[in-house]
């Protein structure tokens, strides 16, 4: 039988339905945290904690005392007013393990906001002509691979040439920056968000006709060349 939920107020414990807490916590950035988890356990949680909780995961406390119906039709809505915008060919995720549009809910949101700020105040933007280089490709993954990598100015020759890992992917990103594609790498306690550590994917492409945005997610510098340099890439630009 699962424990219920408790909140603890002035020495009183007050019940909250389980598939509510469920509902709003799991569908937030505090979904893994220590709180939430212990009160899943069924150990008391401080309404202190609780209001903090709630707060960090934008979600107003009395909602939780609402019938499920209604908190399943709120996170429903936030669902679709964060994607708003997003189409499946739009926003590309790459992963081998199920990734929750909650443990990455906050990186889009930048990344959006990013793309917003410069289409909005960079006049000299032009469309970009990368985006849907591959679209109608019949050519094989090498022939592609030469062709993009010509059209961003990047030659097999420069990454051999490079001292280190590191030394070809910022040379690599700065001939994609040159063109109007824009690269965020993951980085720890620098970012709106720290990704669980269950979460593994390599990472994100947002399209857009002037400034697509490649998120990498890969922690290690040899695996962040591998992607940005192949699918994320490939995939943000068909």
């Amino acid at each position: 039988m699962a424990m219920g939920v408790r909140v603890t107020l002035n020495g009183t414990q007050v019940p909250i339905e389980r598939d509510v807490f469920i509902a709003l916590f799991k569908n937030s950035v505090v979904s893994n945290y220590s709180g939430v988890r212990r009160a899943l356990d069924g150990k008391p949680l401080a309404f202190k904690e609780f209001l903090k909780l709630s707060r960090q995961a934008e979600v107003p406390y009395p909602l939780f005392f609402a019938p499920i119906d209604v908190v399943e039709a709120q996170v429903r809505l936030k669902t679709e007013k964060l994607m708003a915008g997003f189409t499946k060919p739009s926003f590309s995720m790459h992963s081998r393990h199920k990734v929750e549009l909650r443990d990455v809910e906050l990186i889009v949101k930048d990344l959006l906001r990013k793309q917003e700020l410069l289409r909005r105040y960079d006049s000299s933007l032009a469309k970009n002509d990368l985006v849907g280089l591959l679209k109608k490709s019949r050519q094989s993954p090498s022939e592609d691979a030469g062709r993009l990598m010509e059209a961003i100015g990047f030659a097999r020759s420069e990454i051999r040439a490079a001292k280190t890992k590191e030394a070809a992917l910022d040379l690599l990103i700065e001939r994609l920056e040159a063109k109007q594609i824009l690269v965020s790498r993951s980085a720890l306690h620098h970012m709106p968000q720290e990704m669980p550590r269950h979460v593994k994917f390599s990472g994100m492409t947002i399209k857009d006709k002037k400034v697509p945005f490649i998120f990498l997610a890969a922690r290690k510098m040899s695996s962040s060349l591998r992607h940005v340099s192949s699918r994320g890439l490939y995939e943000g630009l068909r």
